[in-house]
């Protein structure tokens, strides 16, 4: 007797994936990618100071000094082979002229690509961050695109606040330092390190002496801030937007703005890794 072979329908492509876990849609519950503000930062040399650490005769000449608009002291901290710094952390504690609490800050920073705030370089750095859980749902973290002379970047930063240990609320000992910013360590500084602040040996750096001037530069209203900490004086201007295509104009106003000045040091204006480097605390 003949045997007749039923020929089977094709299942239709499209029915295979959407039963294959291969084919599987993105997961619409995703965190979307955090929104970041924008700074512009930017070393000046030291000329634009005068020997009390005030704007010099040369900044007045091309620029208008508006107020001087505050004061506060800052300490970093880091373990002698810097594991936070390793990490892409850093940890600050600072107090604010007038402030009855200390701020603390933990933060990380990723770098950007070819120091551009093009908009497909800072979505790519977003993206990039989002993958390390550092997306919009987390709002114990501020997202913010940094633009310096030479570097971009973009921090997440962890901002909490802990009571004065002292009458006038001066920069703790470094005893009482460190266990505050042990103390407050959040998760993913933990989880990234692999090790507690409080178990790990944490260092102090020397304190950081700020002052701020309102000033305007090339019609932009901005911060000229100088710093000391041991004999190194360090001045920069720092200006926040929060649109990126104003932060990249500014970035580009001021550098031309400083540099026909002549006051413009062609290198980055983040100062931790100074800071720390110049000596710890004892």
């Amino acid at each position: 007797m003949p045997v007749f072979f039923k020929k089977k329908r094709a299942i239709p492509a499209l029915a295979v994936c959407i039963a294959s876990v291969l084919c599987a849609a993105p997961d619409a519950d995703a965190a979307a990618v955090a929104t970041p503000d924008y700074q512009v930062k930017l070393r000046l040399s030291d000329a634009a100071v005068d020997a009390q650490g005030k704007p010099s005769p040369q900044f007045r000449s091309y620029f208008d000094v508006l107020s001087e608009s505050g004061s506060e002291q800052a300490v970093y901290f880091d373990t002698a082979d810097g594991m936070l710094a390793n990490h892409g952390w850093t940890a600050r504690l600072r107090h604010k002229d007038d402030a009855e609490n200390y701020d603390i800050t933990y933060k990380y920073r990723l770098p950007l690509g070819d120091n551009s705030l093009s908009k497909s370089t800072v979505e790519d750095g977003l993206e990039r961050a989002r993958k390390q859980n550092f997306d919009s749902s987390d709002t114990n973290y501020d997202a913010q695109v940094n633009a310096s002379f030479a570097t971009s970047t973009l921090d997440f930063s962890n901002k909490k606040s802990a009571a004065c240990v002292t009458s006038q609320c001066e920069i703790p000992s470094v005893d009482d330092a460190v266990a505050i910013v042990a103390d407050l360590e959040p998760g993913k500084l933990k989880k990234a390190t692999g090790t507690a602040l409080a178990a790990a040996d944490l260092k102090m750096s020397r304190t950081v002496n700020q002052q701020t001037w309102r000033v305007e530069v090339g019609g932009i209203k901005t911060d000229l801030e100088v710093a000391t900490f041991g004999s190194q004086v360090w001045v920069e201007i720092s200006e926040e937007d929060t649109s990126r295509k104003d932060a990249i104009r500014k970035r580009e106003t001021l550098i031309a703005e400083l540099e026909k000045a002549g006051l413009l040091e062609h290198e980055d204006a983040f100062k931790t890794g100074t800071v720390l480097a110049s000596g710890w605390q004892q």
